[in-house]
């Protein structure tokens, strides 16, 4: 179930954006009276690699169908999933019906 997940938000950030930006980013938001969440913000690097993905068109926690239909897909082709599934937004939640929200999900594989 979704309420078990670990889970963690990915941002892309230009490459320019270094740990003096993070932190005066962080300082920023605590001012403005932000919780100490903020605080838990990292830069990192994500390496895509090989993956099998697929486009799951719907609301948010739709999308078990789509996570075995790739689990099955991988293991009929002889792969095997290496690492976290992840997912792309595509749609915008605030202007975008929840029945039309996309969300490419993506399981790394060898």
């Amino acid at each position: 179930p979704h309420s078990a997940w670990n889970w963690t938000l990915l941002l892309r950030t230009p490459d320019f954006i270094g740990e003096r930006d993070l932190d005066k980013a962080v300082a920023g938001l605590l001012d403005r009276g932000a919780g100490d969440a903020v605080r838990r913000v990292e830069l990192m690097g994500f390496e895509e690699g090989r993956c099998v993905q697929s486009l799951c068109v719907g609301p948010f926690g739709k999308d078990g169908p789509e996570v075995r239909a790739l689990h099955a897909f991988a293991e009929k082709k002889g792969l095997t999933v290496v690492g976290r599934l992840h997912e792309i937004e595509a749609s915008d939640s605030r202007r975008t019906a929840s029945e039309k929200f996309k969300t490419v999900i993506r399981l790394p594989v060898i």
